[in-house]
């Protein structure tokens, strides 16, 4: 789901989306059992359901931006009957409301890289080692893929195998290696292909490290 359940400070311009295990009915989804209201009124926003073409994720539109300093709860099926379902005809269990809380305003800018570790340029990196990126701003944990952090030696097109993951915090990213690395090597990294919980882009990184004798 994004934003995350509790995310503080997000954009007024945020357009709230649930990710499906399984491809939505899209004739299911209705006003009633798929809407964001205010939690401290409990009045319902004005929004427009929008499914996606892959029908793995529907979003909700607001028809004017969010208020700031507003908490807002997101219901994403009927409580009493759970009236949405897949293609299939199955019942979607009931998964909310969950919560998140705006800031003072939109968010349009970008994030970006703020920390990386190794640095660009650095030599003597432990072959063991790991990528770890910190971000400018939270980022919407449903766009972050293996990719996100590529490490691939230089002169070649195929990346080394790794695992990305994202951390609690949802702004600091780790590559792992599934294998020690070369040594006295220089591995040319990338990080980008997400977005934040407002839907920006993060600006890509590139940058490169080599690696020591052990």
């Amino acid at each position: 789901m994004n934003p995350a359940s509790g995310l503080s400070g997000v954009g007024t311009n945020v357009t709230p989306t649930v990710y499906f295990s399984e491809r939505v009915n899209p004739l299911t989804l209705t006003a009633s059992n798929f809407y964001l209201y205010d939690y401290n009124t409990r009045k319902t926003i004005p929004t427009t359901i929008s499914v996606a073409a892959d029908q793995m994720s529907a979003t909700l539109i607001p028809a004017q931006p969010l208020q700031p300093y507003t908490t807002y709860s997101f219901a994403n099926s009927n409580y009493y009957h759970q009236s949405y379902y897949d293609i299939a005809g199955n019942v979607f269990g009931y998964g909310g409301p969950w919560s998140f809380t705006t800031g003072s305003g939109t968010i349009t800018t970008a994030p970006a890289v703020s920390v990386i570790s190794p640095p660009n340029g650095a030599n003597g990196t432990p072959v063991n080692g790991q990528v770890v990126a910190v971000m400018s701003a939270q980022l919407n944990t449903n766009t972050v893929g293996q990719s996100a952090i590529t490490v691939t030696p230089q002169g070649s097109s195929t990346p080394v195998a790794g695992t990305v993951s994202l951390a609690s915090d949802q702004v600091t990213l780790t590559w792992a290696p599934a294998a020690l690395l070369a040594t006295s090597t220089t591995y040319n990294v990338t990080v980008g292909g997400f977005q934040d919980p407002q839907g920006n882009a993060v600006a890509p990184y590139t940058g490169s490290f080599t690696t020591g004798t052990s």
